[in-house]
């Protein structure tokens, strides 16, 4: 028996299968496309206000998805580009606020709940905006048929006090007077005391631009007087140095001279 024989056999590796990149394609190729008549869709709905909040596009074939369809008369669709846009009636328009307010009750009754009175207080105003009827917004178009004559009005006692505690009593408008004229002479007084500080603070200024000017015309003399002294100075020192120069040279000359005369006459 052999030390070095394989126990272990394997099987070759199987052939991979081919790939096929032949695309799968339709005959027919109408399959493919989906028809829309859009004017037929026109004529079939109308005006009608569609929701697909119910709608199921998913590919289940459970019984819920038999129970669910599309609801008419609550939300409004949007036209497409090929239609001719309308613009929307009345109703219409209202219908569609309606159906955004309940969408955002919906919404809120979802959420997770911050505090209990909060999401009361919407609901009782989104319910108090999306309660009055149609007829109750939409003008009310006269019709001659259907007038009717208006019923008197009577005030009560409540509302006579009401509309006498609204009167002004003619002390009221005396003060009220006296407290417009004391606001319009301090509002005076604040103007006045305004120009003559503005008039002071223009005068100062002057004054400073005026004692500025003085200052520097008298610093200009003072450095020209200064420079004409100096150059005097200058010219005067040059000149006593000049003569003293030329005195001590005649004395020199005249100290030589009279050596010269002591040495010839020894």
């Amino acid at each position: 028996m052999s030390l070095y024989k394989e126990d272990v056999y394997e099987t070759e590796d199987l052939p991979e299968p081919e790939h096929d990149d032949n695309e799968e394609y339709f005959e027919n190729k109408e399959i493919e496309k989906v028809h829309v008549d859009l004017n037929a869709a026109k004529r079939r709905f109308g005006n009608c206000l569609l929701d697909s909040g119910g709608a199921d596009f998913s590919d289940s074939v459970t019984s819920s998805r038999l129970k669910r369809g599309y609801k008419a008369n609550e939300i409004f669709e949007g036209s497409p580009q090929d239609w001719e846009i309308e613009e929307l009636t009345f109703e219409q328009k209202y219908k569609k606020i309606c159906s955004e307010i309940k969408e955002l009750m919906a919404e809120s009754e979802k959420t997770q709940p911050v505090s209990k009175t909060e999401i009361e207080g919407l609901h009782k105003f989104l319910q108090s905006i999306a309660s009055p009827a149609v007829s109750e917004v939409q003008p009310k178009t006269s019709d001659d048929s259907s007038k009717q004559a208006e019923e008197p009005k009577f005030l009560t006692e409540e509302d006579i006090e009401k509309y006498r505690s609204k009167l002004v009593s003619g002390a009221s408008i005396q003060e009220f007077n006296e407290v417009i004229n004391a606001i319009l002479a301090e509002y005076n007084r604040i103007a006045k005391y305004c120009s003559s500080v503005t008039k002071n603070r223009k005068e100062y200024f002057d004054y400073l631009q005026k004692s500025h000017q003085s200052a520097l015309n008298f610093k200009d003399k003072q450095i020209q007087l200064l420079e004409s002294t100096v150059e005097q100075l200058r010219q005067d020192l040059v000149k006593k140095l000049r003569n003293e120069h030329m005195e001590i040279a005649r004395s020199s000359v005249k100290g030589e001279t009279t050596k010269e005369k002591n040495s010839d006459v020894g």
